[in-house]
């Protein structure tokens, strides 16, 4: 499984995008229902292109432009490209990915990947986490739960080769089983997650576990708990604690890890992370400069890191050019 990691994790980013409207169960207050997976909070913006300007140079991160309807279009940055393609009902469709890579000589060369997605549905009104979060249940907090999923099918076109991966989900009562195959091989046991109502409550395999999880009243995350295995031990526990913010984002409150203790956030109104504590210590601060549409447009984070035993301090300055239509 872990050679499929990183296809699946991949995959599993642009299943964030995705927002299919239909056979959804009838809660229209519900969070999962009404959740912005864009991570912007206009409908109206274009462009958005994202610099940074640190202690050497100032260079490009990621250049993202949207469609009218908030879904993205594209995202650019310096060693990959990313296109997003959508039905007409605005459930995603095909991603495709034109990325470099570079030699013994350090020469790059452009290579590609493209990816189709079909989605399947049934009634079963459950919201089911999508496929990639399953495999490595640490991301649970981070991938969507779409209601009624009940297959994803990806095919993967790479400059060499052509991998078809299919994600089954299937509930008997409160238990989801779910099975991976790629190209018709299954590749791994089932995994089993346990329900509670509509939402999961636990679950585990080889190399992680999830549970248990508490909701809040409309749906979204309230705490997580979840590790990682190492040779059939745990080797790692922590509990998130998630907020809803006033801009209805997932704000995570704090992290309480086993080895590193309790990572708490702090955020200003429009949501955005104004400061991060590790136990008492301030490991970071960033101030911000919005917009008259309530994006951030400057953004100064200074932080504080470890490196062989020392502390330093690094102060980071990021920039935003938004354009609407």
């Amino acid at each position: 499984m872990k050679r499929t990691l990183g296809l699946i994790f991949l995959a599993s980013v642009v299943g964030l995008f995705s927002c299919e409207k239909t056979d959804r169960p009838d809660e229209t207050a519900n969070w999962w229902v009404r959740a912005d997976y864009k991570g912007i909070k206009s409908e109206e913006i274009g462009f958005i292109y994202h610099y940074m300007d640190g202690s050497t140079n100032k260079r490009a991160m990621s250049q993202v432009s949207y469609n009218r309807n908030g879904t993205r279009a594209s995202c650019k940055s310096e060693d990959q490209e990313i296109y997003y393609y959508y039905n007409p009902d605005g459930t995603y469709d095909k991603t495709e990915c034109i990325y470099y890579v570079y030699d013994n000589s350090s020469e790059s060369f452009k290579k590609s990947w493209s990816c189709t997605r079909k989605y399947e549905y049934d009634n079963s009104g459950k919201f089911v986490l999508l496929m990639g979060y399953l495999s490595n249940p640490l991301s649970i907090g981070d991938g969507p739960l779409i209601p009624n999923l009940s297959r994803v099918t990806d095919t993967n076109i790479f400059t060499d080769r052509t991998t078809v991966d299919v994600w089954d989900y299937s509930f008997d009562g409160d238990k989801l089983t779910v099975t991976f195959s790629r190209d018709n091989n299954e590749t791994d046991d089932p995994i089993v997650i346990e329900y509670r109502g509509a939402y999961p409550y636990q679950g585990q395999d080889a190399y992680a576990f999830f549970g248990p999880v508490t909701y809040q009243d409309n749906g979204m995350f309230d705490t997580i708990h979840d590790g990682r295995f190492f040779q059939g031990e745990k080797s790692s526990e922590r509990t998130v604690y998630y907020q809803k913010g006033r801009t209805d984002k997932m704000l995570i409150d704090k992290i309480v890890d086993t080895d590193e203790g309790v990572r708490s956030f702090f955020y200003n109104e429009q949501g955005d992370c104004i400061k991060t504590m590790l136990n008492s210590d301030v490991i970071m601060t960033a101030e911000y400069e919005y917009d008259s549409r309530g994006e951030w447009i400057n953004k100064i984070e200074k932080e504080k890191y470890y490196e062989n035993g020392h502390p330093h301090d690094r102060t980071t300055y990021q920039y935003r050019i938004v354009e609407y239509y």
